[in-house]
């Protein structure tokens, strides 16, 4: 079975744990095969050979990882392994864009979360084989054109470099969650729709001998240099979230621009497609979700509910292929 993660938002050490609750629904999970839907389990995106079914299990509890060794071994024994097999787990993610929606109190307490965590997976001697991080949302680059100037914000940079020294320190990814349909409504450098759906015509955007024809290869290399730039080389990019809105109040959320986007990710997580920084390395994606929710709201501004590759009875809600032509 494919590896999986797990999500949770992290506390300070002095809150207390809840009960937890079980999964919320997701995604996909893409082999290299015809798409194996799951219901309710947001799936790695990438190439497999396996043909079993793993996820990224997101928790919505909040832990507690108390100084002594027995607390965070408990912890981690009690909320994620009792409920996976330790060799269908890859990530644990602490917390989820926690510069965005967490309180400012809670975000040093971030990165100590990780340690302790990680103390926990070592007694364990899932070290080696489990990695953690903490999903942002690339709204942490203060610059991101060109790519090669990426910078992060001033306000980003007390939490993310103690956790880009995390990261290093133990071989872990940087997670970012990253939506070009955002990216295009501000679209401040005006640059061309083709340019944020994989468009093979898309105009080139030049920068220092590379030539970048999509926004997440540019997204992506644009974090990658914002790292150098705090003397962090190395680290591994996983986008942890990402898709295209197929409706809303804007002109560019269409089935047509949807399936787009969607089919270029599939496409460069078949071929293992990496960015023109590092060309050699392999893209992880996930997609946000495999389903479309309702909107209850009646809200066209709210985006996020049309992110989906399915419609709720199951069929098709944008014309992706998912599987290598023939």
């Amino acid at each position: 079975m494919p590896p999986s993660a797990c999500a949770f938002p992290a506390l300070p050490p002095n809150s207390s744990p809840r009960r937890p609750r079980q999964p919320p629904q997701g995604a996909l999970h893409l082999h290299g095969s015809p798409l194996s839907p799951r219901p309710r389990h947001p799936h790695r995106l990438e190439r497999h050979r396996d043909p079993g079914h793993g996820g990224r299990r997101q928790q919505s509890h909040r832990p507690t990882f108390v100084g002594r060794a027995g607390g965070r071994l408990r912890w981690l024994k009690m909320h994620v392994l009792a409920f996976l097999d330790p060799k269908q787990l890859r990530y644990l993610g602490v917390g989820n864009e926690v510069l965005h929606v967490a309180d400012a109190l809670v975000i040093p307490h971030v990165v100590p979360a990780m340690n302790n965590l990680h103390k926990a997976l070592q007694q364990l001697g899932l070290d080696g084989a489990v990695r953690i991080s903490s999903p942002l949302a690339s709204n942490i680059l203060g610059v991101s054109m060109p790519p090669s100037s990426g910078a992060f914000t001033p306000l980003s940079l007390p939490l993310v470099r103690p956790m880009l020294k995390f990261l290093q320190d133990t071989g872990s990814p940087l997670m970012v969650n990253t939506y070009p349909f955002q990216t295009f409504t501000q679209n401040p450098l005006n640059q061309a729709l083709n340019f944020f759906l994989f468009h093979q015509n898309a105009p080139p955007v030049k920068d220092n001998g590379r030539s970048y024809t999509n926004i997440l290869d540019a997204t992506v290399d644009a974090l990658v240099a914002a790292m150098e730039r705090e003397g962090f080389s190395g680290i591994p990019v996983s986008v942890t979230g990402t898709g295209w809105p197929m409706q809303g109040n804007n002109k560019a959320a269409t089935p047509a621009n949807a399936a787009a986007f969607v089919q270029g990710v599939v496409q460069r997580a078949l071929e293992g497609t990496g960015t023109p920084k590092r060309p050699k390395q392999g893209m992880e994606v996930f997609l946000s979700d495999m389903f479309n929710h309702q909107n209850n709201s009646g809200n066209e501004t709210n985006h996020e509910v049309h992110l989906g590759v399915f419609n709720l009875d199951g069929t098709p809600a944008v014309n992706v292929t998912f599987g290598r032509a023939h």
